[in-house]
């Protein structure tokens, strides 16, 4: 679906959300665009960024901006799985449904049908309002800025 306002360079950049860790001062901005289901920026999110947040972002050297890049194709979860996580950030838990998707990629990603429930259960297991989250994730809400983070990348 095309993003209204999407062709101009510059309304892109605004129409664009990216998720942060770290200090807005940080002298260093990483921006990173990644995939749910992919198992490249899986390995990235559970090796590297790790390392990246422990010793650049933690010590307010580096701010680490989170963007969408669902690739599709052999990926065909990856758009939901992008909307899930800002629904979780709804409840400021973005992250930590962040690490928990990327953990569980192997178990979600190969599903047939849309895992809305496995997405759902996840947010559960962090203490998210379930309610709030499975109404979120079935709605249209992120469409837009997952769209434009990927238009963006």
């Amino acid at each position: 679906m095309p993003v209204a306002g999407a062709e101009n360079p510059q309304e892109l950049v605004k129409l664009a959300k990216g998720v942060t860790i770290g200090s807005d001062n940080a002298p260093l901005k990483m921006l990173v665009f990644s995939d749910f289901g992919c198992p490249h920026c899986g390995d990235f999110a559970s090796r590297i960024e790790p390392v990246l947040v422990s010793e650049y972002v933690n010590t307010g050297k580096l701010q680490f901006v989170y963007y969408d890049f669902p690739l599709g194709g052999g990926f065909k979860h990856s758009f939901l799985a992008a909307r899930a996580a800002r629904c979780a950030g709804d409840q400021n838990k973005f992250w930590e449904y962040h690490d928990v998707v990327f953990g569980k990629q192997s178990e979600w990603a190969p599903e047939e049908n849309a895992p809305v429930e496995k997405f759902v259960s996840y947010g559960e297991e962090l203490g998210l309002n379930r309610g709030q989250l499975e109404t979120c994730v079935k709605s249209n809400k992120y469409q837009d800025i997952v769209s434009a983070n990927r238009l963006l990348g």
